[in-house]
């Protein structure tokens, strides 16, 4: 009688797999959840996103539903959901119960994002039978740059929508409908987006002859999107729907949604050259390359990254154009390599594995170009440096200033003063702040163009760093120094001495000029394809940057 070798156990082992995808899942949300931290800890995180997101849902912990929040562009406070639809925040607030900080939230999206990729698995080994070729998919989310810039990118919702919205896919596959229904409605509740997927992927199960389901996600999905527009937001948003917002994306198209139609007649051929720019089409193409060009066998699931398509190529901001230094596209990741699986489901044999092994090759490229971890071409471990003086300081900060001090405060310092029930980013609030908080250094690395945080860092009201000296100088509203530390600038309102004043403004343009330095040398670093990834730019400014 024959023994089986070790390797052929090793093939024929499901459990095997499934527990090294587990495995490989653990170390994967252990890893950048550490490195999640690390940028935290290394003041490397901003008020806008994560001290946002922790204040909103710190003040939901605190029974205030509406979740008010201060640091809004416009200067008016308003609700969270004014601004995004998160209503997922109210289901996250117990965690703030038994650890109210921000670092809870850096864990649970990479836990999600985690999870999103055992999801990929098991949807993968339903289609495809239990090999390590269905482990294929997992593994290069968890390597895609853009799961990688999501998760590592403050906190966002995103991460949780992919996650329950991959698990969703496989629950309504294998007939367990009522986890499904729980997946897409903790999917929606995430953000306003979301269920415009939910309106594709009902379109897509209508294609794939699911008729009853695919009605009734469809109407769903319509039907929530429609309530939060018209009902829901303009309630908290004193009448007014998202849309409404001044830093509104897309009201070049039109200053309420219902125009839009009319607008889009009239404004084509401004539409189509919006379209055909070269910083809006990289997505495009980074989409093509990452696994679209072999997921045509199934193109009704490819489908469902139109509501991505239109955001990247109608926007008229960088942020959602770019690839690198944002999170948008976890999702449409998502979606891609659920297109590939399915493909893959149609080949047979050699097609199959080639289908998976493209996934698998172009991603491993993709990551190594454009991933934000150390081993990323435009990375480095500088970009996760830890200065622990500088935390410290910070620590010492938080002692002296009252718990519930309204703030103004620099951009990357915010997330650890966020427990207020006013706080905004510099020079917003200041009407209503007792203090300013600023630290005049650059901390984020050499390669500040393929991810872009540090230049936001620090919010300048004229635009250029000598800005906030002119400012402090010119405000009516007198400044004291509080404390001055290794570029660290704590301001209480009260009176200074007009000697003081000069002494602080003398002091802070030396700091000014050590933070240029630091910018310019870390700008130096940028290769010049920097330029194409992360900027606004117009086909003659490509052509000059890229000489």
């Amino acid at each position: 009688m024959m023994i089986p070798s070790p390797l052929a156990r090793l093939r024929t082992s499901a459990a095997t797999i499934q527990r090294t995808v587990f495995l490989l899942a653990i170390i994967y949300s252990v890893i950048m959840s550490a490195f999640s931290i690390v940028q935290h800890y290394g003041l490397k995180t901003q008020m806008n996103d994560l001290g946002n997101m922790d204040h909103a849902i710190w003040m939901a912990s605190k029974g205030d539903w509406s979740m008010p929040q201060t640091n809004c562009s416009d200067g008016i406070v308003r609700s969270r959901f004014g601004i995004h639809a998160n209503l997922i925040f109210w289901v996250l607030a117990p965690l703030y119960w038994l650890w109210p900080h921000p670092e809870i939230l850096l864990i649970l999206t990479s836990c999600a994002c985690a999870m999103a990729g055992v999801g990929l698995y098991f949807f993968a080994r339903e289609k495809i039978g239990n090999s390590w070729w269905a482990a294929i998919p997992a593994i290069s989310f968890w390597l895609s740059p853009l799961v990688q810039e999501a998760n590592l990118f403050d906190f966002h919702v995103v991460t949780l929508a992919a996650a329950f919205f991959v698990w969703m896919i496989w629950a309504f596959d294998t007939g367990r409908t009522k986890t499904g229904w729980t997946l897409f409605t903790l999917a929606v509740l995430c953000q306003e987006n979301i269920p415009l997927v939910m309106i594709f992927y009902g379109i897509f199960l209508l294609l794939d002859r699911r008729t009853s389901l695919g009605l009734r996600v469809l109407v769903i999905s319509a039907a929530y999107l429609i309530f939060l527009h018209k009902i829901f937001v303009p309630v908290f948003n004193a009448g007014n729907g998202l849309w409404a917002s001044p830093i509104n994306r897309y009201t070049w198209l039109g200053t309420h949604l219902s125009a839009v139609p009319t607008h889009v007649v009239h404004q084509l051929p401004d539409i189509i050259s919006q379209i055909l720019r070269p910083d809006h089409l990289r997505f495009v193409l980074y989409l093509l390359v990452s696994g679209s060009i072999v997921a045509f066998r199934r193109w009704q699931m490819l489908l469902l990254i139109i509501p991505a398509l239109l955001e990247s190529l109608l926007s008229n901001n960088v942020w959602t154009t770019r690839i690198t230094g944002t999170y948008y596209w976890i999702v449409p990741e998502s979606v891609i390599i659920s297109a590939v699986i399915l493909t893959a489901q149609k080949f047979a044999g050699r097609s199959q594995k080639i289908a998976l092994l493209y996934l698998l090759g172009s991603t491993i490229l993709l990551s190594w170009a454009f991933s934000p971890l150390p081993y990323g071409m435009g990375s480095s471990w500088d970009n996760y440096a830890l200065n622990t003086k500088e935390y410290q300081t910070l620590k010492e900060i938080r002692e002296l200033i009252p718990p519930n001090a309204p703030l103004s405060i620099q951009n990357n310092l915010g997330p650890h003063f966020s427990h207020r029930e006013n706080i905004a980013t510099f020079p917003r609030q200041l009407k209503t702040a007792n203090y300013i908080i600023l630290h005049l250094r650059h901390l984020s690395g050499k390669n500040t163009g393929y991810f872009f945080r540090p230049s936001i860092l620090l919010t300048i009201p004229s635009g250029k760093i000598d800005g906030i000296i002119d400012f402090l100088n010119s405000n009516k509203t007198d400044w004291k120094l509080l404390l001055k530390r290794g570029g660290f600038y704590v301001f209480e309102r009260d009176q200074s001495s007009p000697q003081e004043r000069q002494e602080t403004l003398q002091s802070m343009a030396i700091d000014l000029s050590i933070l240029r330095a630091q910018l310019k040398q870390a700008w130096r670093g940028n290769p010049r394809i920097a330029t194409y990834l992360t900027s606004d730019v117009s086909w003659t400014d490509l052509s000059q940057n890229l000489k």
